[in-house]
């Protein structure tokens, strides 16, 4: 799918996993406080088919993918 968010981790513990055709769990990243995702599919307007899944208790921001790259292109 086409991702509309992008995701910073606040607190907890985040990984994302691809799940093959096989049905086996793949875990592609970890992330923890401070870290973020999501950000290359959103620029190059690409498929993400990553599934997140929490570790332990979390809290994820969610900016949506209009907000973000004003953000990040609001100095071009």
């Amino acid at each position: 799918m086409l991702l509309q968010l992008f995701f910073a981790t606040n607190k907890g513990k985040v990984k994302c996993v691809k799940v093959h055709e096989d049905g086996k769990e793949y875990i592609t990243n970890l992330y923890s406080v401070g870290q973020f995702f999501g950000y290359t599919a959103l620029i190059e307007d690409a498929f993400y088919d990553d599934t997140a899944i929490v570790l332990e208790e979390a809290e994820v921001l969610q900016i949506p993918k209009e907000e973000f790259l004003q953000m990040i292109y609001s100095d071009i």
